[in-house]
């Protein structure tokens, strides 16, 4: 089950870029910042808490069931179970963009 998990992760990591060298494309970006917490709502949409304790939506015009939507969710999980820092795009209540931080 773990080498599964490290897989994905590794995988996420090696063929999706989301994230911009200059900071985001669209949207406002935040940097060194923690993932709280990871929810779904009442119509399945996975919300995503900061520590500053905005709430935002994890993908909503993409969802859990496309590729992207879940390879987003992979990053978010770990980025919550590692307690790492993570720099962010967020628009419009949507975080569109996550990168993990190695600081350790």
């Amino acid at each position: 089950m773990l080498k599964k998990i490290i897989s994905i992760i590794i995988l996420s990591f090696l063929f999706i870029n989301f994230s911009y060298a200059a900071g985001c494309k669209w949207g406002r970006s935040y940097s060194d910042v923690y993932i709280k917490k990871v929810q779904y709502n009442g119509e399945y949409y996975p919300y995503v808490t900061l520590s500053d304790g905005k709430e935002y939506t994890l993908l909503y015009n993409y969802g859990v069931d496309k590729d992207y939507g879940k390879a987003m969710l992979t990053l978010a999980l770990t980025a919550v179970t590692s307690l790492s820092k993570v720099d962010v795009c967020i628009n419009g209540g949507d975080l569109t963009s996550i990168t993990i931080k190695n600081d350790k």
